[in-house]
């Protein structure tokens, strides 16, 4: 580990710093003491780490100021940096690439990421605006990411990602602790991972708003009281849970997978199955070949409470299966 340390670090209008500990086989590098920046834009470039450890390449525990007013910071290369110290600098922080863990507090500096780039950590930033491409995930595996306002991209799709762990925020799953102005979750796709066995009943406030206004928008394709499978368990999401408008995912009872019913009347195969869940596709295959299975058509009707397919007689024999294809994230 390589450490940077002294006084005061000045940066000058467009001053850079350059770090790639991977090409020399160093696990990372390390700045300590104070970090001044001059008005412009200062870029931090971390190179990919080529080291088995897979450590941090750059940790900045130093205070980031400004000589003047109007310091920014973007974050560039594949690399990983680590900000821990309390920064007082009010300009933007950009992740142009690889991650950005705040892990400090910088009230005055929001956060936009770049398509390809990652916010995390367990600090404070004065917002977050996110591009088409890009990625937010609170915490450390898993912890609490605070912010002021939170805002998606205009046209494309962002992610947030969450750890459930658990069922203590922080320790045990991933939250977004916002406070700002609004918070729009127009644009944002949620990914969740479940790493416990969760409970009936088990809910998760991933987003903490603690400003009396209503969420803005929903996740891309979750509306209010929509159900998503994270793992094999079932959940549903609702906007106006915790006090009124934190985002809350609540685990619900698993239903069994449906029983496919066939039937052979004269020159045809009857195949029904009941279930409320429509991402069950009927498909079928020739010889069993994990690559060959394919959609029936035509689309099956619903016949009462029933989806219902009439596959006609002809052709080879066929083998017939219910497949909910896994959803990507979730």
């Amino acid at each position: 580990m390589q450490t940077l340390s002294g006084g005061i670090v000045y940066l000058p209008v467009g001053g850079d710093v350059v770090v790639n500990p991977g090409g020399f086989g160093i696990p990372g590098a390390t700045l300590s003491g104070n970090l001044g920046l001059d008005s412009g834009p200062h870029h931090i470039t971390v190179g990919q780490n080529l080291v088995a450890s897979g450590g941090p390449q750059c940790i900045i525990s130093a205070t980031i100021g400004e000589t003047s007013g109007g310091g920014s910071l973007e974050k560039d290369g594949p690399g990983r940096l680590v900000l821990t110290g309390n920064n007082t600098y009010s300009g933007v922080t950009t992740v142009a690439g690889g991650w950005l863990q705040v892990d400090g507090s910088q009230p005055g500096s929001g956060v936009l990421v770049n398509s390809g780039g990652t916010l995390r950590g367990t600090g404070t930033v004065g917002y977050i605006q996110l591009a088409d491409g890009s990625t937010v995930a609170p915490g450390d595996s898993p912890g609490i990411l605070n912010c002021g306002l939170v805002e998606g991209p205009s046209s494309g799709a962002a992610t947030l990602q969450i750890e459930l762990d658990g069922t203590t925020p922080g320790s045990g799953y991933s939250q977004l602790n916002a406070h700002g102005l609004f918070v729009s979750l127009s644009g944002i796709r949620l990914s969740a991972s479940l790493n416990y066995a969760s409970a009936v009943g088990d809910q998760f406030e991933i987003v903490n708003y603690g400003v009396p206004n209503p969420i803005i928008g929903t996740f891309n394709g979750l509306p209010q009281n929509g159900t998503l499978y994270i793992g094999s368990e079932l959940f549903q999401i609702s906007y106006t849970g915790g006090t009124g408008n934190d985002v809350v995912l609540s685990r619900q009872v698993t239903p069994p997978p449906p029983v496919l019913t066939i039937q052979t009347p004269t020159n045809s195969v009857l195949l029904s199955w009941q279930t409320n869940d429509p991402l069950f596709a009927l498909e079928f295959s020739t010889d069993l070949n994990p690559t060959n299975w394919l959609p029936v058509t035509p689309l099956p009707v619903i016949i009462g409470t029933n989806n219902v397919v009439t596959n006609s007689a002809g052709g080879p024999q066929k083998f017939y299966r219910l497949n909910r294809p896994a959803i990507p994230g979730n």
